[in-house]
């Protein structure tokens, strides 16, 4: 049902009602009126009658009485009947059968012209007394209340008429004021409509999750946004629930957060708005999310009602925000790598240098003296000692001016088979050492003195580690594709296809602090002279010239995995060698 016709029909229903009360009123009014005017002009009559009547009675012309009487009835439509009461008894009537009992009681001891009401075969009547002056006897005059109202039939068609028109009036006026209201009406809801539909297309369209509440705490809306990244599967899933309890149960630090701290709430209480960027909310039942968000209180008539908030999910925010700080530190380390790099290879020129006479003249000297004498053994110590430092300085050299060597298409699993089969001669005792080499493994663009160099250090290391312990080396070698760009801990993995060199021991490990610094120049975890902490940071080194990463797992006491992504070799048949610049 329209609108313009609801309303018609609760106008005219009103004024329907309104009109058929009026009438009935005025009918009532009416039938009361024209009673009492019909009782009164009886009564007039009837005084005027009794003058003819009390002559008649005094001559004892009953005759004539009987007449005038019948001729009375006669005419008068609302007169029922017409008698003489003379000593109390009937002296001439119009009653066919003779005047009723009851009738005869119905006015004892009359002073005046009376009216009294009495019932006579379920009719009602009026009968009017008035006494006789010159004799005693009284004039009776009867009225039927049935006549009385008979007669009052035309106003009463007059009054249905007249309310008939009014209600065909205000059918037309009902009809015109509901066009009005409805067309005022529509032009109204038109305009709140609009006004709710943009609103609800900023809230729906906004990126930002925003959702109200009472002072209670009671989702009073939400929009789309706020309902998918708080894992809300529809709009009425969350209308009426308490979103502390739901959502925003605990802090940053994971410790509970209670209704009576919540500052979202503190603030739709409060009236002051909020701002922050360290809360934590919850996606679904399982599923947290740092948040940042606004609260802006609510208030009618200038008190506190509730708060709109607003908020946006910063997962990838904070993740970027810590991808920056490592690549800032990553740029940190290198930069200061790269310094004490070049300070030690000035450093070890000049040593080298040093080191050079020095070991001419020792060797000149143990020319001349016997090899079993305590003078050659001490010189051979020092030749021994000064050919450790000519090591170190040459290892010092190699990672601070490497060397410009060409790339081209190498076989990774060939070299690091090569590299297994001279470890062999030198594996320790309780060591076993075993590989799992891909056949099928893909080429890589690379310098094969370098990956020789890098295999060997990795093994070595893991050796070392395995001396005290005893345990198990496993090179492998491996295609990986990577479908995804992953963060690793020193660098970010680009989606591709790799070849992957992992290097496993199950020596004594490393701690966290170790793990960090393990590819500085000349950090080692070796006594003495044993090591001079430039293995692994070579390793680092030709790793980055071959564009690859480099992964570490390590624990105490659960031994070490090694792993490096180098990029495939996507064979060219337009070229026989692929030339790529060398590593600065």
């Amino acid at each position: 049902m329209s609108l313009q016709w609801r309303v018609f029909l609760r106008i005219f229903g009103l004024l329907s009602l309104l009109i058929i009360a009026v009438c009935l009123t005025a009918v009532v009014f009416s039938l009361s009126e024209h009673r009492e005017s019909v009782k009164t002009s009886f009564r007039a009559q009837s005084l005027f009658l009794a003058d003819q009547v009390e002559r008649l009675v005094l001559w004892d012309d009953r005759v004539a009485l009987k007449a005038l009487l019948s001729r009375f009835v006669d005419e008068q439509a609302v007169v029922a009947y017409a008698f003489v009461e003379r000593e109390n008894t009937p002296y001439v009537y119009t009653f066919p059968t003779g005047v009723p009992r009851r009738l005869m009681n119905l006015h004892p001891n009359i002073t005046g012209v009376s009216l009294k009401t009495w019932e006579a075969e379920s009719q009602v009547f009026y009968d009017i007394a008035a006494p006789l002056e010159h004799d005693e006897a009284v004039l009776r005059v009867g009225l039927a209340r049935q006549e009385i109202y008979t007669e009052s039939l035309s106003k009463v068609w007059a009054i249905g008429a007249l309310g008939l028109v009014t209600l065909l009036i205000g059918l037309g006026l009902s009809a015109i004021t509901a066009a009005a209201i409805t067309s005022e009406v529509n032009t109204a809801t038109d305009a709140l409509r609009l006004s709710e539909e943009r609103v609800r297309l900023l809230l729906s369209s906004a990126a930002e999750g925003v959702f109200g509440i009472d002072l209670a705490g009671r989702c009073t809306f939400i929009n789309p946004a706020a309902q998918r990244m708080l894992g809300f599967p529809d709009h009425n899933a969350a209308i009426g629930r308490n979103m502390h309890e739901i959502v925003h149960h605990t802090k940053a630090d994971g410790s509970p957060c209670l209704p009576e701290d919540c500052r979202i709430q503190a603030s739709a209480r409060s009236g002051q708005p909020l701002h922050a960027d360290d809360e934590i909310l919850w996606r679904g039942e399982t599923t947290p999310f740092p948040a940042e968000l606004w609260a802006h209180p609510v208030e009618k008539n200038g008190v506190p009602v509730g708060a709109v908030v607003t908020f946006v999910d910063i997962t990838e925010r904070m993740e970027a925000e810590k991808e920056r700080n490592r690549l800032q530190q990553q740029l940190s380390e290198s930069q200061k790598m790269e310094a004490l790099g070049q300070l030690a290879g000035g450093i070890a020129h000049d040593f080298n240098n040093l080191l050079s006479p020095i070991i001419l003249i020792v060797e000149v000297l143990l020319d001349d003296l016997d090899p079993d004498s305590d003078e050659a053994r001490h010189l051979i110590d020092v030749l021994n000692a000064a050919r450790r430092a000519r090591q170190l300085v040459h290892q010092v050299l190699s990672y601070s001016r490497p060397q410009i060597g060409e790339k081209k298409p190498i076989d990774l699993g060939r070299i690091a088979v090569d590299v297994i089969g001279l470890l062999r001669t030198s594996v320790p005792a309780g060591v076993t050492l075993k590989h799992a080499i891909d056949p099928d493994a893909p080429m890589i663009i690379g310098d094969s003195a370098e990956i020789h160099q890098l295999i060997l250090n990795l093994a070595t290391n893991a050796l070392q580690a395995l001396e005290e312990t005893g345990g198990r080396l496993v090179i492998a070698l491996r295609a990986k594709r990577i479908s995804q760009p992953r963060a690793l801990a020193r660098a970010t993995l680009p989606a591709g296809d790799y070849v992957v060199l992992e290097v496993t021991d199950t020596g004594r490990g490393m701690d966290a602090a170790t793990r960090e610094r393990i590819f500085e120049p000349f950090f080692t975890t070796k006594k003495g002279s044993e090591g001079a902490g430039l293995g692994l940071a070579i390793v680092d080194r030709i790793v980055a010239g071959h564009q690859g990463v480099i992964t570490v797992t390590s624990r105490g006491g659960e031994g070490t995995n090694i792993m490096i992504y180098f990029p495939r070799y996507i064979h060219d048949m337009a070229e026989d060698t692929v030339e790529t610049p060398a590593p600065a």
